[in-house]
């Protein structure tokens, strides 16, 4: 089961420490509805302190949607929930709602005295991104991608295919909010993921698995 890997990572990995406090980003996403539904699953063998943070960017008319899904999410199953929406003016980019997004957590991990933020990148995310550094010319000290703990950012997912998070989802009957802005082809990473990496695992399908370790490696 999802949950147990899971448990068995963070401990392994030492990704959460039992009783460390953790804001969870939740997008309200797959992945991060996962994340988000695991952490609780686990939380009799791994005590921990979770409070859920989401961050509208405002780049959709319906994205208030999105939050009120969310804060939904964290009511039901009794968390705290922290919210915030872009300033007016921020550049529809990836860097800078990614600056932005990562200011919004760090500022609620203060708030509420937590020494982690839970992320909810998968084992696809990692691969995308070693792709993308390959891409833009990286040497080898930029090819080491994510790490599943760096810091105060925790990603217990990172071994995790994307599919198995689907299945996950499905099976416990959790609809997640899907954002339409990741199928949008000006940003790079969509446009890797719905043409290189489907090429990619038409020539093996393997390719992914092969990619995700190589990074762990370099990381």
């Amino acid at each position: 089961m999802l949950p147990s890997r899971i448990a068995v990572a963070i401990s392994l990995h030492r990704i959460l420490e039992p009783g460390e406090r953790v804001v969870v980003a939740v997008s309200g996403g797959p992945d991060s509805l996962a994340l988000l539904s695991i952490l609780r699953e686990i939380l009799p063998a791994l005590p921990l302190h979770l409070t859920v943070a989401h961050f509208d960017h405002g780049w959709r008319a319906d994205s208030q949607d999105d939050r009120d899904f969310v804060a939904s999410m964290a009511a039901t199953w009794g968390f705290d929930f922290h919210t915030a929406r872009a300033p007016t003016g921020t550049p529809h980019t990836e860097n800078a709602a990614r600056t932005a997004r990562y200011a919004f957590l760090r500022q609620t991990a203060t708030e509420t005295n937590s020494t982690a933020i839970a992320l909810g990148h998968t084992r696809d995310d990692q691969v995308e991104t070693l792709l993308l550094h390959l891409l833009r010319g990286s040497g080898s000290r930029g090819l080491g991608a994510m790490r599943r703990r760096d810091g105060d950012l925790a990603r217990p997912l990172l071994d995790i295919a994307r599919h198995d998070i689907e299945a996950y989802l499905s099976r416990l009957h959790l609809t997640p909010r899907r954002d339409p802005t990741n199928a949008d082809p000006r940003f790079t990473r969509n446009r890797l993921r719905q043409a290189l990496l489907p090429a990619i695992d038409a020539f093996d399908p393997a390719a992914r698995e092969l990619l995700a370790r190589t990074a762990d490696i370099l990381s």
